[in-house]
């Protein structure tokens, strides 16, 4: 999947999300993707996925250009973090689901 992505078209800066966010320097968080004006669903047809979600923001090192060799490292940094908010919102979610246990037991003791 990896090299499929790399030969897709790339976006100029201001075009698209990304383009957009890489314009503004500011992160985005976007809740449907597909119904935001700015949206390609030309990667969703090509890759076979569909994005719901985005969450996006700008890489910034003082005038260096990114190469190649940098999306491997990138990827692995983008795993962690990743998993964080996974695990973040299963933790939520078990939070909840132990307050409503306990509301339940005090519920039946009234």
């Amino acid at each position: 999947m990896g090299e499929k992505i790399k030969t897709m078209t790339r976006l100029k800066i201001g075009e698209g999300i990304a383009g957009s966010v890489a314009k503004t320097g500011e992160p985005l968080i976007i809740k449907d993707a597909s119904q935001h004006p700015k949206f390609h669903s030309d990667y969703d047809k090509k890759t076979g996925y569909k994005v719901s979600s985005i969450l996006c923001s700008p890489l910034k090192v003082k005038g260096l250009v990114f190469q190649e060799s940098d999306l491997e490292l990138f990827l692995l940094l983008c795993d962690s973090p990743a998993l964080a908010i996974h695990n973040a919102r299963l933790h939520l979610v078990l939070m909840e689901n132990q307050r409503m246990g306990k509301d339940m037991e005090f519920a039946q003791s009234v």
